[in-house]
């Protein structure tokens, strides 16, 4: 007896590509954590010299080819920043409502984007731990924020129907990485707690900025 849900001639329908398609992201999600999760507590405890790519490969279960579909170096691994990871803080910023205030669009995005490390006190404070004992990795961290920055001012300017050098623009997008690392150089937050600091920061901004780019 055939399935009568099942699309004819093996091509799939739009809802069930549409599920193909989110089973696929989130494994993906789930080996590139993996990755990062393997890359910071192996650095933890031997430092990052004493750390190859093949190590962080193994300690996830994946072959050191699969290691380089998520990361380019053992360094981004750490960070756990990639341009596929810059790339969903735009996409989620592109869904928000046109209508929708910058900043309560950013805060929203970067909520979604954070809430695996806002829920995990651990990697936190080993992310933490490394960053502080790595000092080269602090500064590539600056690199990728810096990145990250560039691309959520230009974002940002576009729904405003502006040029990316506006200066609401770069002050919303600055001060929008700026509470978050003000959640995240805070240690020994439970995940409540580290929840609770992310809102606090952007009520604090919404309060100066909140209509800022209408």
């Amino acid at each position: 007896m055939s399935d009568a849900s099942a699309p004819t001639g093996g091509i799939l329908t739009e809802e069930q590509d549409a599920d193909a398609c989110g089973l696929r992201e989130r494994k993906k999600r789930r080996t590139r954590g993996l990755l990062h999760r393997a890359a910071l507590q192996l650095v933890a405890q031997e430092g990052l010299a004493g750390v190859t790519v093949e190590r962080i490969a193994a300690e996830a279960d994946v072959s050191p080819r699969t290691f380089f579909n998520y990361f380019p170096t053992k360094e981004a691994a750490v960070l756990g920043t990639t341009p596929e990871s810059v790339d969903r803080i735009i996409d989620r910023l592109a869904t928000r409502p046109a209508d929708e205030p910058p900043l309560a669009s950013l805060r929203a995005a970067l909520r979604e984007t954070l809430t695996p490390l806002l829920s995990d006190p651990e990697l936190r404070a080993t992310r933490r731990a490394v960053l502080q004992q790595n000092p080269s990795m602090t500064d590539a961290l600056l690199g990728a924020t810096a990145g990250l920055e560039r691309r959520l001012r230009a974002a940002v300017a576009a729904r405003m129907g502006r040029d990316a050098d506006d200066p609401d623009a770069v002050l919303l997008a600055g001060t929008a990485l700026v509470a978050v690392r003000a959640v995240l150089v805070g240690g020994g937050l439970s995940a409540d707690e580290a929840h609770e600091r992310f809102e606090h920061c952007f009520d604090v901004l919404a309060g100066g900025l909140g209509d800022l780019g209408r």
